[in-house]
């Protein structure tokens, strides 16, 4: 097992050329013994060549990578201890499943025995021991992906590395995949650095999640902290399903209160008085721009026995209304702005109907438009 560190690292590209690619920026990142950590963004954020440095198979441009403050900058990838799981499995197609698994250990030279009762015990753990003798092909996409699992098990490393390991399944299997990982994790008890461009299964995984866009770090919290309490616009759309509604206007007095007013170059704009925590937060802004976050479950649509000082009333048009099963989706408009509410009820509304809707005000969050930092 091992802590793993990031100090100052840098990652440049074209480094010669006058305006190099900065993959990834400045990262200071620690990552625990035994915790599973999962790094989270858009394509191109630099999650993966992040994780490729951890393995050696990046250059450090500048700053240091630690396991156990021993730095790894100049430690070949087969010295590090660690073992990675790739999207595509990297299976060699000619060897049977348990060839595929030994293949590490036999560059490592290990005694036949050990490799032997390693194999079968990766083999055991993940449930595959009757399909040591197939090939690959032979396989399920998740049976493939069972043995790449068992191929990084077999080497017992410090460090497991899975980049985007189930983007490659349906849906159903990557449910229980992620269930499966997870497990895994429990039963190791080593240190696990997961990439994905998945926000559900960085929610649903990860002891604590890196979210990172455009190679910087955005915010490292625990998954609650992340929904609950996001340091930016960035971090607030890019967690949660469906993403937070950002709302754009401007801080006013009216009815003897601090409101956030709407922009809007109609007639009707939504008014909202803030209570006192957001009022306070707010202060510093009188007249002046603002973005009023708040996620689709914090609206409530037709329900008036929300009678509170926190849940605010207004009104608003119905565009399309999304059936998910055990909820459903409101899309709906006010003003040049639209954003989605989320309720448990099945509630029937026409194409331009309006609505009474609520705002719970202890769900809102108020936003810096420049620099896109919560207040």
């Amino acid at each position: 097992m091992a802590k793993v560190t990031f100090q100052g690292v840098i990652k440049r590209y074209n480094d010669r050329d006058p305006h190099p690619v900065v993959a990834v920026d400045k990262m200071n990142l620690v990552v625990e013994d035994r915790e599973f950590m999962v790094i989270v963004g858009p394509s191109g954020c630099g999650k993966s060549t992040t994780l490729r440095m951890i393995a050696g198979l990046e250059d450090v441009s500048e700053g240091s990578i630690t396991f156990d403050h021993k730095e790894m900058n100049l430690m070949p990838p087969g010295d590090r201890g660690i073992a990675m799981v790739f999207q595509n499995y990297a299976l060699y197609p000619h060897l049977s499943v348990y060839k595929n698994m030994a293949f590490g250990l036999n560059l490592l030279k290990l005694p036949k025995e050990k490799i032997d009762r390693r194999v079968q015990d990766a083999a055991q753990i993940l449930g595959i021991s009757d399909l040591l003798d197939r090939k690959p092909a032979q396989l399920s996409g998740g049976q493939r992906q069972r043995v790449a699992l068992g191929r990084a098990i077999a080497r017992k490393p410090k460090v497991f590395l899975l980049d985007e390991p189930l983007s490659n399944l349906d849906a159903k299997l990557r449910s229980s995949m992620r269930i499966e990982i997870s497990k895994l994790h429990t039963r190791l008890g080593t240190t696990m650095i997961y990439v994905t461009h998945d926000q559900t299964e960085a929610m649903t995984m990860g002891d604590r999640i890196t979210v990172m866009n455009k190679g910087k770090i955005m915010q490292i919290a625990d998954p609650l902290t992340l929904y609950n309490q996001p340091a930016n616009m960035f971090v607030a759309g890019f967690i949660g399903n469906p993403p937070m509604n950002f709302l754009h206007g401007k801080i006013e007095s009216r009815f003897d209160a601090l409101c956030f007013i709407e922009e809007s170059l109609s007639d009707t704009r939504l008014v909202i008085p803030l209570n006192d925590h957001l009022a306070q937060q707010a202060s510093p802004f009188r007249d002046q721009a603002i973005v009023f976050g708040i996620r689709p479950e914090g609206i409530r649509v037709k329900d008036n026995t929300l009678v509170s000082p926190h849940i605010q009333p207004a009104e608003a048009l119905v565009e399309v209304v999304e059936p998910m099963g055990h909820e459903f989706y409101i899309y709906l408009s006010s003003g040049a702005q639209s954003f989605i509410a989320r309720s448990r009820r099945a509630l029937r509304y026409s194409v331009n109907e309006p609505i009474p809707i609520f705002f719970d005000l202890d769900q809102a969050h108020l936003f810096d438009p420049k620099t896109e930092a919560v207040l």
